[in-house]
């Protein structure tokens, strides 16, 4: 059997990159082109992960989250819903193209109207919404490559933009390092692992204030960039090696 070069696989990953990049925004549109009647779809309550019992030490439940569209039209519709929710914050899906992604805080509706006339350019998709969590303000990422599961946190970008009054911040700028990883980060990396068939993947964890230091998974990556993760191409290259030939 021929295995793929060091050289052929750097560009496969690099084309699979792009490629996600361009198709991930398409796929959600025409998933809210057939939900369009409904203003906002809960992704709490549609959560596959069941942590085995150990994890329940380490992992609180994860926040309510929802996909949602603002623009023009349902923009009052969307302050009604909200109102009762806040604070929230609000994400775009694609975190790849920095010219159009975004975390903003919304702690009041005035901040939601703020929002909206900042971002109402590129909001022509789907938002993700989630229950603000009172944290550590650390961002903690984690990396899967293969059996491998690496940490790199950095503190959070909305963290920063309130404590510096800044109306945009370059999230690829911030400081980052890479930490070691407790063993429960590890069970719950193979456990994403099963239940989503995934061997390369990232999921992000906050550390909570309210609930004796325990972790929030806020978000699950099927294509991360591994920002921050020294080696991260190689790494993915010689993954790619072992598993992929003719």
């Amino acid at each position: 059997m021929n295995s793929f070069s060091t050289s052929e696989l750097s560009e496969i990953y690099r084309g699979i990159s792009a490629g996600l990049v361009f198709l991930i925004p398409v796929i959600f549109i025409l998933f809210f082109v057939i939900l369009s009647h409904n203003l906002v779809v809960s992704m709490s309550d549609r959560l596959f992960l069941k942590p085995p019992p150990t994890l329940y030490i380490f992992l609180l439940q994860i926040p309510n989250s929802w996909v949602g569209c603002i623009n023009e039209k349902n923009l009052e519709a969307f302050k009604e819903w909200a109102k009762p929710l806040l604070p929230l914050v609000l994400k775009s899906h694609d975190q790849h193209d920095k010219h159009i992604r975004f975390s903003f805080l919304a702690r009041t509706i005035e901040e939601i109207d703020a929002f909206y006339e900042r971002f109402k350019d590129i909001l022509y998709y789907s938002i993700y919404i989630q229950k603000h969590i009172n944290c550590d303000n650390i961002d903690r990422k984690i990396y899967v490559i293969g059996d491998k599961v690496f940490g790199v946190q950095r503190e959070s970008p909305i963290a920063i933009a309130i404590r510096e009054n800044l109306d945009f911040i370059d999230v690829d700028k911030i400081d980052k390092e890479e930490f070691e990883i407790p063993e429960k980060t590890v069970q719950l990396a193979k456990i994403l692992t099963k239940e989503m068939n995934l061997k390369l993947f990232g999921f992000d964890l906050i550390k909570s204030l309210d609930h004796d230091g325990k972790y929030y998974l806020i978000d699950v990556n099927d294509f991360p960039g591994y920002r921050g993760l020294k080696n991260a191409e190689n790494m993915i290259v010689n993954f790619l090696q072992k598993i992929l030939y003719f």
